[in-house]
């Protein structure tokens, strides 16, 4: 009696790991995006002198992608780093080259760490990854107000700070 419930035991956890296995052997749901490259066109940097904290602002403009009908245009953002990781918050600018961007509010977490293809003595590299929200600005004048979406934009963009090139990569 017990080899029989002991059978139909592992018989029924062999299924269910098969069940759950089939389950998440669909296609995927992921939509690709092409990456887009860029470069940083300024940073400055401002450093507390009794704390390990830091912080600096970015300027980044990001090159038209032939495959991309809307893409990152530009963006600026102002990270505050405690030691290699911090917050950042700023704006990001999308649309299509030759019409007006649309604006989104930048915010998430960085981190900063050496990269692997380089020597310990290079520059780190800059992996921002943030949550972008559309806002609606009615006019040149007059209050911003952040229009409700269901979900915000989530991209990772990676600067290499030695070189100053910057890849941006959007995230589902």
């Amino acid at each position: 009696m017990l080899t029989f419930l002991l059978y139909r035991c592992v018989r029924w956890v062999t299924v269910a790991a098969m069940a759950v296995a089939i389950a998440g052997c669909g296609p995927s749901e992921t939509i690709d995006h092409p990456t887009v490259t860029g470069q940083r066109v300024q940073a400055t940097d401002v450093v507390a002198k009794a704390a390990p904290i830091r912080v600096r602002a970015y300027e980044l403009i990001f090159s038209d992608a032939p495959e991309a009908d809307v893409q990152a245009r530009r963006a600026a953002l102002l990270v505050e780093f405690t030691g290699g990781d911090g917050q950042a918050r700023g704006f990001m600018e999308w649309g299509k080259p030759g019409e007006a961007p649309s604006t989104y509010l930048a915010d998430g977490w960085v981190r900063q760490r050496q990269s692997i293809a380089t020597p310990v003595t290079a520059a780190p590299v800059t992996v921002f990854d943030l949550a972008l929200h559309f806002i609606d600005v009615p006019g040149a004048q007059g209050a911003i107000s952040i229009r409700a979406r269901p979900t915000p934009l989530a991209v990772r963009v990676v600067v290499d700070e030695m070189t100053g090139h910057a890849t941006l990569t959007r995230r589902q």
